[in-house]
């Protein structure tokens, strides 16, 4: 029994330095994903194309789905794909790890699966995935250009 428990403890804190070591390397990704993004101009542009596609998480979520998933499309927890969406998670897929704060403010990771990790089960929904089109350009810069003012002459993009 006395060897078992310290086995047990012994796994347990391999579990915890593991787990800490994990979190260690998700903060300095996300580092290095901030100090790419503001890099130039090109960076930011690459992050806001990822950035647009997930338009419900918060900015560093965003850049960490874009440091470890760049073509994420639609990204939501293991939980949402199984129960709402009727998506299961496909054998070998890899989650993309966020940093939240649980209740007592420690900082833990949860992970996250895009679309593409999925396969659909019976009564299966895909997830809308808001694209803007050509048609629709006008009148979003119109209201843009409301909103904040005149672009440069080469617009958003330049």
């Amino acid at each position: 029994m006395y060897r078992f428990y310290k086995k047990a403890e012994l796994e347990k804190g391999e579990k915890e330095n593991s787990m800490a070591k994990k979190y260690t390397e998700v903060s300095k990704l996300a580092n290095q994903a901030s100090r790419f993004v503001t890099k130039d101009a090109e960076n930011w542009k690459k992050f806001l194309r990822t950035a647009s596609r997930l338009y419900k998480y918060g900015f560093a979520d965003q850049l960490l789905i874009f440091a470890q998933r760049p073509d994420a499309a639609a990204c939501a927890s293991l939980e949402l794909w199984n129960d709402k969406m009727h998506r299961w998670i496909k054998k070998g897929s890899k989650g993309i790890a966020l940093i939240y704060e649980d209740k007592t403010g420690r900082p833990r990771l949860r992970y996250v699966f895009d679309v593409k990790d999925t396969r659909p089960v019976y009564g299966a929904r895909m997830p809308y995935l808001w694209a803007m089109q050509e048609k629709d350009h006008e009148a979003v810069m119109e209201v843009l250009e409301k909103r904040y003012g005149k672009t440069g002459a080469q617009g958003l993009g330049g």
